[in-house]
């Protein structure tokens, strides 16, 4: 079965941000000249190498547009977008996803944004997980370790605190266990 990939928003801007002219220096020379590009190139190619099925969120592209727009980079939007759809499985955030936002947020102090992905990853299987912020990254491997050390404890209650007529889903308790089988990697 195919390892499901998910990469931050910051690492798939700078892959996009990449130069004609640095992809060539790197594929000629194996560097850049600078390590940050230099590692997401590595990373690139390894997915495609590998042939590890690249997920992504809704939420990850409005962040790369946002991105873009920030730049004043808004007339490559529909290139990028298009390459994403072509190299990515580009898929939606469903109501339990921002359910389990909500919780990881209130337990874990992530910023939304990185609660939404965190989130996502857990409900949609991803197996590898990498990132470029290492609050974030030391923030996910505390949440795997409170999974290794409470199992479903901690977020059962805290839907039994902060709704006490409904009982967490089980599909999300189910898939809360997927915490045991991600790993993650800084870029």
């Amino acid at each position: 079965m195919k390892e499901s990939v998910f990469i931050d928003s910051d690492i798939l801007f700078r892959n996009f941000a990449i130069s004609r002219e640095k992809q060539d220096l790197f594929n000629e020379s194996g560097s850049t000249g600078i390590k940050s590009l230099d590692d997401t190139l590595i990373l690139i190619k390894r997915i495609e190498d590998e042939r590890q099925n690249l997920c992504i969120s809704e939420f990850s592209l409005l962040e790369l547009i946002c991105i873009l727009n920030r730049l004043h980079s808004a007339p490559k939007i529909p290139r990028v977008l298009e390459r994403l759809r072509l190299t990515s499985e580009i898929l939606p955030l469903e109501d339990i996803t921002l359910s389990l936002a909500q919780f990881l947020g209130a337990n874990f102090e992530l910023h939304s944004g990185d609660a939404i992905h965190a989130s996502f990853c857990i409900l949609n299987d991803i197996n590898l997980v990498f990132l470029s912020d290492a609050s974030f990254c030391e923030t996910l491997g505390s949440i795997q370790e409170d999974f290794s050390q409470n199992g479903t404890g901690t977020i059962e209650r805290y839907y039994a605190t902060h709704n006490p007529t409904q009982f967490a889903p089980s599909i999300l308790l189910k898939k809360y266990e997927n915490l045991g089988h991600i790993e993650i990697s800084q870029v």
